[in-house]
């Protein structure tokens, strides 16, 4: 549930694609 992840999280995914394995979507 991607509202599970925290917002800055959220945008550290953004620079860092596979920061979050699996990616939640």
């Amino acid at each position: 549930d991607p509202s599970k992840i925290p917002s800055w999280l959220k945008v550290n995914k953004i620079y860092y694609p596979d920061f979050i394995v699996p990616d939640p979507k």
